[in-house]
């Protein structure tokens, strides 16, 4: 299977790198000969070739998207409303490297970066602003203008946070005035939010404020997993989120205030030995008792401060960044914990040797993680054998410092080298680590619209602070080899097509049955695949395009084999074969119309419990369909988004960490259509 694998890809690497070759000549004559079309109603990949596109979360510096040493996926805010998505799954789950298959309905928790399920081995950041917990983000897209999705190791630039992959996002910056976009749907969905964005005269900076309230009922399915445990979808209280951003001259400040409400899906952890019948009670008593039905919430404060050194030389840039984040996160009525963590550091880039070569640098002088017990379980959970904060999490002062550095070289005028480096130190008080990052790599241009890049990286994850059991593990070491193409052809068509095999050494699982965070070493897991993205036009009318992937994976048992897996060596819950395959078409330039399909398949699953295991495959398929007017009025945009139109409920694995990754399957989330208003007011 490996081999006839490898050959399919290196076929599909090679077929495309003959076609950029041959093709980009013919691309000058083509575009000669399109017609003229009304430029408010072109998507952002059209109006901005794709090799041209900045991207900073890779390199925490602006690169170019064809340079960039990684394998990256940049969404426009024209994706994000032509996928009709709603929160970050649904929209990673749309991202070539990313799955999400309607399985999970609490936030981020629910999303695999190829193949690897917990949200802790990546991480995501607003312009560079890290988010610690986004798990729970109610994540308002209107908010952004674009989104980086990382695929592998990295690390280098940010740390054990981003071991797996990194999702970055930017703030809007085409908004000149405000506007109101509006939206209402099945489940008494409903989203608010209001902004305002303003160019500062003489381009000398920007403004950007952004207010957003939604929820949705839940629904609730009936001991879907044949186990006595109910669940709920979707269940999203009121919750609100605040982003404010002001750029002028060298100075750039970032604010983010998040309060979201969720239904728990169900009660995921009891006193030791408690079955499923046991929680349900637990869970009607507690909520007879104090009133209140248990849910999820999470409190979030962040901001990011940054000044740009006035140096007199555009060899030379250099800045200085101060991140702040708190959040406080209740399981009502059982308990809270509180969590801050700050840093001061810089990056700094340099164009040395006759521009040849380009130093990029960075780090955090001082950082600190501390862990609050805020605890306040109620008297009737701790009567009940409920006192879980108080036994598994400690009040702890983590301190950090760590420095990278990435040069690239230009050893001819088509040929990049790039090779970087990162030392972390880490303190705990009672457990100091020090790790080492690398990544290296070659970048060569095929031509002015083609590139084809090689790079290893290489990213450990030390032990989150839940993680530090007895005995404490080691750390996680995860790498990676990519080739890649990415380009343009003749104007039309976008693509970008990577090759990789990643391997997890010393992977870090939890142990059931001795402890809700006990965790060990279990061996690792082997993952080699092949990820794609097309994006072209066939008219001046019709958009086709094709993000997908396919994996090939191996559990590697260690002393302990913790990790679930059948009978092939294969993870569970790990699709095989991920594709999002979709066309719009502009109708009489009044309105566009989208369709796509989302197809998962090859799903390893049981069927049965663990200590006694038949195994099965699942597949799945969702049909979306998305209608956007033009603006009337020059300010009004409507649209209208029907999500899995064929309603789709065949059960398929439950994964993630409030499906407790347990056996059988559950109904994916169904129908959900929602109309959106969008009303724009101008300076």
């Amino acid at each position: 299977m490996n081999r006839r694998f490898g050959m399919i890809a290196l076929c599909i690497l090679f077929a495309f790198t003959t076609i950029a070759t041959s093709l980009n000549a013919q691309g000058k004559d083509n575009k000669s000969k399109e017609k003229e079309e009304d430029i408010e109603f072109l998507s952002l990949e059209e109006l901005v070739e794709l090799m041209n596109q900045p991207i900073y979360g890779i390199s925490k510096q602006e690169e170019k998207l064809s340079e960039a040493p990684m394998s990256v996926y940049q969404i426009s805010k024209e994706e994000i409303n032509r996928w009709g998505v709603r929160y970050l799954g649904e929209t990673l789950g749309r991202v070539p490297g990313y799955t999400f298959y309607n399985t999970d309905y609490y936030g981020q928790y629910g999303i695999m970066a190829r193949g690897w399920q917990s949200v802790w081995r990546y991480g995501y950041s607003i312009e560079l602003m890290p988010i610690v917990d986004f798990g729970h983000s109610t994540f308002p897209s209107e908010f952004f203008g674009n989104m980086e999705a990382v695929r592998g190791p990295a690390g280098l630039a940010w740390g054990s946070s981003a071991n797996a992959g990194l999702i970055n996002t930017n703030l809007r910056t085409d908004l000149e005035g405000a506007e109101l976009v509006a939206q209402y749907g099945n489940y008494n969905q409903h989203s608010i939010s209001a902004m305002y964005g303003h160019t500062f005269k003489d381009n000398e900076g920007e403004l950007f404020i952004g207010f957003n309230q939604k929820g949705q009922d839940y629904e609730l399915q009936k001991d879907p997993f044949g186990t006595g445990s109910d669940w709920k979808i979707n269940g999203v209280r009121p919750s609100y989120s605040f982003v404010s951003k002001v750029k002028y001259k060298n100075f750039k400040a970032l604010v983010y205030a998040d309060h979201n409400d969720h239904s728990a899906p169900q009660l995921w952890f009891g006193a030791d030995g408690w079955t499923n019948e046991d929680k349900n009670q637990f869970y009607q008593e507690l909520q007879d008792v104090t009133g209140v039905e248990p849910h999820d919430q999470l409190n979030v404060l962040c901001y990011r401060m940054e000044y740009q050194l006035p140096i007199n030389n555009d060899k030379v840039n250099i800045s200085l960044y101060h991140n702040f984040y708190n959040r406080i996160w209740y399981f009502e009525s059982i308990a809270s914990l509180g969590d801050q963590k700050r840093d001061v550091g810089f990056n700094a880039n340099f164009l040395l040797l006759k521009d040849k070569l380009n130093l990029s640098m960075g780090g955090d002088f001082f950082g600190q993680f501390r862990n609050n017990m805020y605890s306040n379980n109620h008297k009737f959970a701790l009567d009940n054998g409920i006192d879980w904060f108080g036994t598994t999490y400690h009040e702890s002062d983590v301190t950090y410092h760590n420095i990278f550095a990435q040069a690239t070289y230009s050893l001819t005028d088509k040929l990049k080298l790039i090779g970087g480096a990162r030392l972390d130190y880490q303190d705990d008080g009672v457990n100091s680590d020090v790790i080492v990052f690398y990544r290296g790599g070659a970048i060569y241009n095929l031509n002015e619209n083609n590139v084809i890049k090689y790079f290893f990286n290489e990213a450990p994850r030390r032990p989150q602070a839940n993680e530090r059991s007895n005995p404490l593990p080691d750390s996680e070491a995860l790498s990676a080899h990519e080739i890649a193409l990415v380009g343009n052809l003749s104007g039309k068509l976008s693509y970008n097509v990577t090759l990789y095999r990643q391997e997890l050494k010393n992977q870090i699982t939890r142990v059931e049955g001795v402890g809700l965070n006990y965790f060990s070493n279990t061996g690792g897991l082997k993952v080699q695949g092949v990820e794609w993205g097309l994006n072209g036009k066939l008219t001046n009318d019709l958009l086709l395009y094709w993000n997908g992937s396919a994996l090939d994976t191996e559990v590697m048992i260690g002393s302990s084999d913790s990790e679930k897996h059948n009978d092939a060596n294969e993870p569970l819950f790990v699709p095989k074969f991920n594709s999002f395959i979709g066309a719009e078409y502009n109708v009489l330039n009044k309105f566009k119309v989208n369709m796509a399909l989302r197809t998962i398949s090859g799903i390893p699953y049981s069927t049965t419990p663990y200590d006694n295991p038949t195994y099965k495959e699942a597949s799945t398929s969702f049909v979306d369909l998305t209608i956007r007017s033009k603006k009337f009025w020059e300010k009004l945009e409507v649209s209208l988004s029907a999500l899995n139109l064929l309603d789709n409920t065949d059960g398929v694995p439950a994964y993630g960490e409030h499906a407790g990754n347990t056996y059988g399957t559950v109904q994916p989330e169904g129908m959900r259509f929602y109309v959106k208003t969008r009303f724009t007011i101008p300076d």
